[in-house]
Order: structure tokens, then sequence, then C-alpha cells
């Protein structure tokens, strides 16, 4: 159950640029990102900062078995796409054993790898938070381990973008 609902948490990670050069200080965050997924892994992205713009975002993803995760998320701007790898990790996890709805919590970081049109020659890094739901069909000895359906995930990012 637990490396289902991370599979599905990952689907979501934000994602936004590289790492900052070795000693310097990490600027003040001048991008915010809000993606709303429901029920599936492309969501409505919401950028304001750097990027003003409202778009969707897809994501793909890899869980492992220790709850970590990674992947990438495109998001398609009407003025051009950007991509962003992201790894993260699963924090919180909890299922209604009676009605098989679940709950979950994650955080990771992101760099921002590209991006096209407007956005092209973009940069940065950034972090994450998410927190969704998901259901599970019940069984005779409680939920399948198997979610059938990320009902809703809300990813939060914050980042240092470049141009």
């Amino acid at each position: 159950m637990r490396r289902a609902v991370a599979s599905l948490a990952a689907a979501l990670a934000l994602v936004l640029a590289a790492a900052p050069p070795a000693g310097a200080a990490d600027p003040a965050p001048n991008q915010h990102v809000r993606i709303t997924f429901a029920g599936g892994y492309t969501g409505v992205a919401v950028a304001t900062g750097v990027i003003n713009a409202v778009g969707l975002a897809q994501e793909q993803s890899t869980l492992n078995a220790d709850g970590s995760f990674f992947g990438t998320l495109t998001f398609r701007f009407p003025l051009g796409t950007v991509v962003a790898p992201f790894t993260g990790q699963v924090t919180s996890l909890a299922v209604d054993p009676l009605t098989c709805v679940g709950r979950f919590t994650t955080a990771g970081t992101f760099t921002i790898d590209r991006g096209t049109g407007l956005y092209a020659g973009i940069g940065g890094w950034g972090s994450f938070t998410e927190a969704g739901t998901f259901n599970s069909l019940p069984t005779a000895g409680g939920c399948d381990p198997q979610p059938l359906l990320r009902t809703l995930l809300v990813t939060e990012a914050r980042a240092f973008v470049t141009r």
C-alpha cells in the first residue's frame, strides 16, 4: 500500500530548476506554483512570479521501495513549456480501514531543466510539498494495497528562477 501511494504521490511532484553554485547563499524564492491534480497525472498549474501563467502540468514518475521517488513534470503554458525533474519522499501515509480512503503527504526538490518559447534559457531550483487522497477497494482482509484512483493531489512549490 505504501509503495502504491508513494507512486501516486510521486506522480505529482512539482519541479523546476538547477542547484545553486557551491558556496552560494540561496536567494529568496521568486516563483510560486500550485498544481491541482484530480484523479490523474495531468493537473492545472497556476504560476506566479517570474512565470505568470495558467497551464497544464503532466507528470511521469518512478517510486522506489523506500518511499522515495523521482520524475519529471512538463508544464505547458500558452507561451511555452518548462521541464522540471524532481526527487522526493513520502512523508506520511494513512488509510481508513473502514472506507479504504487514504491520505498522504510528500516533500522534495526540483530543478528547471529547460524551457521553450518565452521560457527558452530558463533555469532554477526549488522545493515542494504535496497533500493528497486516494481510494482503494475494500477486501475481506482490509483494503486492497493498490489504490484505484488518486482522487486529489495539491502540490505547492517555491523556487528561485533565472532567465
